[in-house]
């Protein structure tokens, strides 16, 4: 009777370290599968000495292997999959979206000192020259679109003007 007593206990207190890995109990439940544990191993050498060693090899050995079972069989589960946060999408190819600017041409909108607004393609964006001063109305080619700044310089017939 208390040899069967010893193995309920046991599976009790490993259903209970499970539970406590997966519902949030504030340690109660933990506290529950210690008690189950001890009581196991009280009865188990009540039974006889070597009843209770092999308790606690089970206790030692089957406790963790039972976690790490659950750990890898409970995100499969549905019960996983609606507690588990999906991880983010998969990282197509990164589209930049300035890059659609670069080698066109657009007028600067306010003096460029050596930023300031410009319209390229029918849209105000914000636009940096290589360090030039360009006066509002001056047409400017973009060479280089990065992160989110777009660098100009003035167009060809503009520089020849201004030289």
């Amino acid at each position: 009777m208390e040899q069967t007593l010893a193995l309920v206990l046991l599976v009790v207190s490993m259903g209970l370290v499970l539970l406590e890995a997966f519902i949030p109990s504030m340690g109660l439940l933990t506290i529950a599968s210690l008690a189950s544990l001890a009581g196991s191993l009280v009865f188990g050498f009540r039974t006889s000495t070597t009843f209770g060693f092999v308790l606690v090899g089970a206790a030692l050995v089957g406790i963790p292997l039972l976690l790490w079972v659950g750990f890898r069989v409970f995100p499969k589960t549905g019960l996983g999959r609606s507690m588990i946060l999906a991880g983010p999408p998969a990282a197509g190819p990164r589209v930049d979206p300035l890059a659609g600017f670069l080698g066109k041409e657009g007028v600067a909108l306010s003096l460029l000192r050596p930023s300031g607004v410009a319209e390229i393609d029918g849209k105000r964006v914000d636009v940096v020259t290589r360090g030039e001063i360009a006066e509002a109305g001056v047409r400017i080619v973009v060479i280089d679109c990065s992160g989110n700044r777009i660098l100009v310089r003035l167009a060809d017939d503009q520089q020849g003007g201004e030289q």
